[in-house]
């Protein structure tokens, strides 16, 4: 049987007799299943903003010369399981708080961050980064595309990116003669310029940076 107890400053312990906290337990922390579940703080009264919520693994206490790491904190989608098909595990989904109001925008996702400075690294496939973003060996889609356009003559021809999307780079393809000049004509485009052609195709890659 677990044992409960209540201590006389008010704090409840399951597990240990010596609450130091509002409620105190020994040992792991099981939801029933059936439902979904939510861990949230209370709405605040009118005109009031929200409380944040903290969720920290455990502190190291330092005993002699050598201290000690602190814990970790692992979040995890549940396991998926099946005989005869492919059940995936589930998801882990971080977002932002929606906004209300007419100028009102959607809370961001922040990393490395402790709301007063950058702390840290963050890795993607990778557990020591050294940099504020390491993707170790993996790689990043970044929306990469290539437009194209097709001018009938000589003179000069452009190609521009999708919104949204910058140029890394271009060329151009001629039927005769040479290119007198090729380059980026702004952040979001492509220029070639060439004489005595009878037709040229002009192409960028485009993706989506800040």
């Amino acid at each position: 049987m677990q044992q409960f107890f209540r201590g006389i400053g008010g704090n409840v312990g399951i597990g240990t007799t010596a609450p130091g906290s509002t409620l105190e337990v020994t040992g792991n922390i099981m939801m029933s299943q059936g439902s979904n579940r939510t861990i949230s703080v209370a709405t605040t009264t009118s005109n009031i903003a929200g409380n944040s919520l903290t969720i920290q693994s455990g502190t190291a206490q330092q005993s002699g010369v050598s201290g000690q790491n602190g814990g970790s904190l692992y979040l995890t989608g549940g396991t998926g399981y099946g005989i005869t098909a492919a059940n995936s595990g589930g998801n882990v989904y971080a977002y932002g708080g929606p906004g209300t109001g007419s100028a009102a925008s959607n809370g961001n996702v922040i990393l490395a961050h402790n709301g007063t400075s950058s702390v840290g690294n963050v890795g993607i496939g990778s557990t020591a980064p050294t940099a504020a973003l390491d993707i170790g060996s993996g790689s990043i889609a970044m929306g990469y595309e290539q437009v194209v356009a097709t001018c009938p003559s000589a003179g000069a021809c452009s190609v521009s990116c999708s919104a949204g999307k910058q140029v890394l780079g271009g060329g151009c393809d001629l039927a005769t003669n040479a290119v007198l000049q090729t380059k980026p004509n702004s952040t979001t485009g492509w220029t070639c310029t060439a004489t005595g052609t009878t037709y040229m195709n002009v192409w960028a890659i485009c993706a989506r940076m800040k």
